[in-house]
């Protein structure tokens, strides 16, 4: 979500060149990337692929945290569900106190947002769909004990919160991530695999954990599936 809106609100970023030195220093609070890594050099797609903090909390700094929740809520955030046959929580980017470090925090996917493994997933198959994400649902028909089909559901268009062009960047972002990447360890041969790790703080019976996430989709016209896996304290995606 934070490389959409840096692709929509800051012109020309994709052929910039970013920094990681490792820690942001933000109203006194330092954010570093996972074991501490310095990444130096790289470009907003090398940033996704080895998903550096310290990037994507200075792009969300550098577009502000209006355009960011603006790009998350084109996403969903901050709606209220109402499908056809399956509830789904709601998901939270934070509107009130908002300070530098919140914002970044978020532009780097933690901080006090949340969202649902069926929301990400939703997510995730709406950047394969071109930008164009579908309503969940549980129903794909209704049949007798005769076997004759009483109703059938369509699929049904939740909402667009991309253009095709920004779609198809994030989809070759999230391609290298499986292929050279956080994510080789969804490498599958024989089919195109795309992805984002992604670990989430949290408290888990009192307890602070960190939770290891991955979404993805196989970018394959035969298979057209999306998914979310949320392991609770499982460290990194």
């Amino acid at each position: 979500i934070t490389m959409a809106g840096a692709l929509q609100h800051l012109p020309g970023i994709g052929e910039r060149t970013l920094t990681c030195t490792g820690e942001l220093r933000v109203l006194g609070e330092v954010i570093r990337d996972y074991r501490e890594a310095i990444h130096g050099a790289l470009t907003l797609r090398e940033a996704f692929s080895v998903s550096c903090n310290n990037s994507f909390a200075a792009l969300a700094l550098e577009m502000g945290d209006e355009a960011l929740r603006k790009t998350a809520e084109s996403f969903g955030l901050n709606d209220n569900f109402l499908f056809r046959d399956l509830v789904v929580e709601n998901s939270v980017y934070p509107t009130t106190g908002r300070d530098q470090v919140q914002v970044a925090w978020s532009g780097a996917g933690q901080g006090n947002v949340e969202m649902t493994p069926l929301h990400l997933c939703m997510t995730a198959a709406g950047v394969a769909n071109g930008g164009v994400m579908m309503e969940p649902g549980i129903l794909r028909a209704i049949t007798s004990d005769r076997g004759v089909v009483r109703r059938e559901y369509a699929p049904k268009v939740y909402k667009k919160a991309l253009g095709e062009g920004v779609a198809r960047a994030i989809q070759e972002a999230m391609y290298n991530v499986v292929a050279s990447g956080t994510g080789t360890a969804a490498r599958v041969s024989g089919l195109r695999v795309c992805g984002k790790t992604g670990s989430a703080q949290s408290t888990l019976e009192g307890q602070a954990v960190t939770h290891a996430w991955f979404v993805g989709f196989l970018d394959e016209a035969a298979l057209p599936y999306a998914v979310s896996v949320l392991v609770e304290a499982g460290d990194s995606g």
